[in-house]
């Protein structure tokens, strides 16, 4: 376990405190899932699997066509988050217009409601 430790950037003894820690923070375990390259959003739901697909390694170029192909990677990847952010806006603004219709209809029932009992 302590090339697993180290891989992941903590000490042995680091190691120890994490196990036993029951609020483990999720940033630890991605760093540990990316050390065994393990998959933990198959055993935690809401774990980012993003992240443990690629893990956040600096990589300078040495050439131009390297540059070049880190750019239109980056230039990907930006694009399908934005894709991913434009349709959790959709979904979320469609949620807010169901929420206020329903608001609305329950205003409207309890307002009819108050003239029945009168």
């Amino acid at each position: 376990m302590e090339i697993v430790a180290k891989k992941a950037g903590y000490s042995r003894s680091t190691y120890y405190t994490h196990i036993r820690e029951p609020n483990l923070d999720w940033r630890v375990l991605e760093r540990y899932g990316i050390a065994l390259q393990y998959d933990f959003t198959e055993d935690i739901p809401g774990l980012s699997k993003y992240a443990l697909q690629e893990p956040h390694i600096r990589y300078t170029p040495r050439t131009f066509e390297e540059a070049i192909k880190q750019l239109d990677e980056t230039r990907n990847k930006y694009d399908q988050l934005n894709d991913q952010y434009k349709h959790l806006i959709e979904e979320h603004n469609q949620l807010h217009n169901e929420y206020d219709q329903l608001k609305n209809e329950y205003i409207q029932f309890l307002k009819n409601k108050n003239k029945r009992s009168q």
